[in-house]
């Protein structure tokens, strides 16, 4: 089944000296909170860029901020830099990409970069706002963690940024700190699989929607389940990733062990992942398993603070629907209303006569399409096909019915019959889903 997350490989990026750029609080503030939005697993942020306003991806698996979509923007300004290229998947091709250096990028007044470097893509291929539903402009990596305390709460949707003082320190005294090992400024834990006593190094990575990633090192062996199924994993700067999701039989981190997590196993054998073959790395820890977690990160400590939340005890399964949908544009509707708040006039008492009128009201709905149906699955044999756009599931319909709120349907309670309404050359259609778990 092709996935809709994304997965980032940024790694290849490491070769380029990196400048020492980070995130501060003004001197009046201690902390900062600043609300994200959830979608695909993927914490999404506003920030301004040069006083632009940008939707940013978090992504602790970037050693620096990439810009690569323009969706709903005139023009950004950036200081100027230099035109890189650099090799594409296929070894015979590159593709460029702009360096800038000085830029300023601000989550809020309390909170910015004043000397952010950028790498701006001038490929834009690599466009995920459709597939989340949400315009995406770029991410922002490593810059926001390297300085400061950094929560993440997945349940209040929200991040909150500490000053590193022994005052904030003690907010979490009462929780175990995990070690953590900060490698070319991203982050590592170690972890164990299926009661193994061999313990795995395991990027965190809140750029990865998936839960777990895993691949063998020059130095651990990690063997193949006998269950799974091949698929297309994602998309990342160094091309199509392809292969093998399955399940595992428990994952511990800390404290914490989860059971049945997924999982997926990157192809090595494609000549643009040679660079996962290293000493110290396993894979990664992505946003299906972290938003379980609330999360301080301490870099400059090297250390990881785990809380579990309400989400942490959900099972884990992948989309059983068999189809894909993506957001393609609004549907427009309009709609009548009566105002009588219209003064007419006043007269010589005071009273206050008001005319009735009627106006007409705008209403925007996201149109959601399915992008790709599998052979023999659960939404084929519903009858839905590529193209269809789908209006209505169970009682979600019009606003309520985002990319967000559809997808989430999928992932849930295996077995359920799911009432879905579409449209398809003009046509309305009603059928029903059952969600088959394609791994129980």
């Amino acid at each position: 089944m092709k996935s809709k997350l994304i997965f980032y490989y940024i790694l290849f990026f490491s070769s380029t000296v990196i400048a020492q750029s980070y995130f501060d609080l003004s001197n009046k503030v201690d902390k900062v909170k600043v609300p994200f939005v959830s979608s695909a697993n993927l914490i999404i942020v506003k920030a301004e860029l040069n006083n632009v306003p940008l939707n940013f991806i978090v992504d602790t698996g970037s050693d620096r901020t990439l810009i690569f979509g323009f969706v709903g923007v005139d023009s950004i300004e950036v200081n100027r830099g230099k035109l890189m290229r650099y090799q594409g998947a296929d070894r015979d091709g590159y593709f460029e990409a702009y360096l800038s250096k000085g830029n300023k990028i601000s989550l809020n007044n309390d909170l910015f970069n004043n000397d952010s470097e950028l790498l701006i893509l001038t490929d834009d291929k690599f466009d995920l706002s459709a597939q989340i539903g949400i315009p995406i402009h770029g991410l922002i990596g490593s810059d926001l963690f390297n300085e400061l305390l950094v929560e993440v709460d997945y349940q209040r949707e929200q991040l909150i940024f500490y000053r590193s003082n022994k005052k904030n320190y003690r907010r979490f005294k009462k929780y175990d700190r995990i070690p953590l090992n900060i490698v070319e400024n991203k982050p590592y834990v170690n972890s164990l699989i299926n009661n193994d006593s061999i313990s795995l190094n395991l990027m965190i990575d809140t750029g990865n929607s998936d839960a777990l990633w895993l691949h063998s090192s020059n130095k651990i062996k990690v063997s193949l389940p006998d269950k799974g199924f091949k698929d297309y994993l994602g998309y990342g700067l160094l091309g199509e990733i392809d292969g093998l999701r399955s399940k595992l039989h428990s994952f511990q981190i800390g404290d914490f062990s989860l059971t049945r997590p997924t999982v997926s196993y990157p192809n090595l054998s494609t000549e643009n992942l040679n660079y996962l073959k290293d000493d110290f790395s396993n894979g990664s820890i992505g946003g299906g398993m972290l938003r379980r977690f609330r999360i301080l990160f301490d870099y400059k400590n090297e250390k990881l603070v785990l809380i579990p939340n309400k989400y942490f005890k959900n099972e884990f399964y992948y989309n059983m629907s068999g189809m894909q949908i993506k957001s393609k544009g609004f549907d427009i509707k309009y709609s009548n209303f009566n105002n009588n708040n219209n003064i007419e006039f006043e007269n010589q008492k005071g009273i206050k006569i008001y005319s009735s009128s009627v106006e007409n009201s705008l209403r925007l709905s996201p149109k959601l399409i399915v992008s790709s149906v599998n052979y023999n699955s659960p939404a084929s044999r519903a009858g839905l096909k590529i193209g269809d756009q789908i209006v209505k599931i169970n009682s979600r319909t019009g606003l309520s019915l985002t990319l967000k709120s559809a997808t989430n349907f999928f992932y849930q309670n295996p077995y359920s019959i799911l009432k879905i309404k579409y449209v398809r050359n003009g046509i309305v259609y009603k059928t029903k889903l059952q969600l088959i778990p394609l791994i129980e």
